[in-house]
């Protein structure tokens, strides 16, 4: 009976999830892509993969861990004002907004729906060490506990 639940709990999931993934991955390429294409190619692309990242192969699958973590780097980047660099042709503010918000949903949308299938990250105890080592960076003093 718990496995029949189970299998019909991710089946509703994948279902729902259907429609979404077709509408992500349209918004992605229509407002992600060009800007990529503009002002990130040139130094992740095919001929130069500067900090050892290709921008023009990386696709917009999310459900992909490796790849959901370049997309985060990319946004995280693009938000703060790093890339592109000053040397290279900027964006209009207006228009690196709209990319990281896009990107930003895009990947909070990944993040749920990873949230839905595979849960949420367990919490764990420290064992002794751990746990001294941890006081040990806090406090800045030795204490034993084992």
């Amino acid at each position: 009976m718990k496995r029949i639940v189970q299998a019909a709990l991710l089946l509703f999931a994948i279902v729902r999830a259907s429609p979404a993934i077709g509408q992500e991955a349209k918004g992605f390429d229509e407002k992600v892509v060009p800007f990529v294409k503009n002002y990130c190619i040139d130094c992740h692309g095919p001929d130069t993969q500067k900090a050892g990242l290709r921008l023009d192969k990386l696709g917009s699958d999310l459900t992909d861990e490796a790849k959901l973590a370049k997309w985060i780097r990319v946004h995280d980047q693009v938000a703060t004002g790093q890339m592109p660099p000053r040397k290279r042709n900027q964006p209009a503010k207006a228009e690196a907004d709209t990319f990281t918000k896009h990107l930003r949903e895009q990947l909070h949308t990944a993040s749920l729906t990873r949230q839905e299938t595979k849960g949420r990250v367990l919490l764990r105890r420290l064992n002794a060490t751990e746990y001294e080592n941890t006081i040990h960076e806090l406090v800045g003093t030795k204490v034993r506990v084992k």
